[in-house]
């Protein structure tokens, strides 16, 4: 027959497996935030900044 220390230890060691599975979507979610923030900042910045490099560029001899 199984104590109470058996089964609180057994509960103990399968929180630990939920809070790494949590952490893992945690940390997919943060990339993928940035991800799409890094995406974004070309899609708004990127026509400006091929416009800047294309004046410095033709202004050069």
């Amino acid at each position: 027959m199984r104590t109470i220390l058996d089964i609180l230890a057994s509960r103990l060691r399968h929180a630990d497996d939920r809070e790494r599975g949590a952490t893992a979507v945690e940390y997919a979610l943060m990339v993928s935030l940035i991800a799409l923030v890094i995406f974004g900042s070309v899609v708004v910045f990127g026509a400006a900044v091929t416009g800047m490099f294309g004046e410095y560029n033709a202004s050069m001899p």
